[in-house]
């Protein structure tokens, strides 16, 4: 019998560069990148300020856990959560969709009396009759 590998820590994303998986990689690239427009863009008192606070979101965003669970897997069901409106209503569809009442009889078959007939009639008769009750 072959002794197989059982998968282990298949939960963990696994490392691109270093201590970083490619998700805080792009976080921290993207980062970076605004961080450097803004300081190139806007020299001075505004540039510097705006360059590191978004220097020090995208670290937050990249290496915080909450309740092991990444902040950036977070930041989008929040959003939605703030975002979209909370309160749900039914509304009953108008048109064709609702179920209609059943106004008409069924028709009560006596399958002992066909069956009591030995031809092949009565084969035929039955099928008639419920080929009738489904249209």
């Amino acid at each position: 019998m072959s002794d197989y590998q059982v998968p282990q820590f298949i939960e963990d994303e696994s490392r691109l560069v270093g201590p970083f998986t490619f998700t805080q990689l792009f976080i921290l690239i993207g980062g970076g990148a605004i961080a450097f427009i803004f300081y190139k863009l806007l020299k001075g008192f505004i540039g510097i300020p705006l360059a590191l606070i978004f220097l020090f979101l995208a670290i937050v965003i990249s290496f915080t856990k909450i309740n092991d669970m990444p902040l950036y897997k977070m930041i989008i069901p929040m959003v939605k959560h703030f975002v979209l409106p909370k309160k749900y209503q039914w509304n009953q569809p108008r048109g064709g969709n609702a179920p209609s009442p059943i106004t008409e009889k069924k028709q009560i078959i006596d399958i002992k009396a066909l069956s009591d007939k030995k031809d092949l009639s009565g084969v035929d008769d039955l099928t008639k009759i419920l080929d009738k009750g489904n249209e």
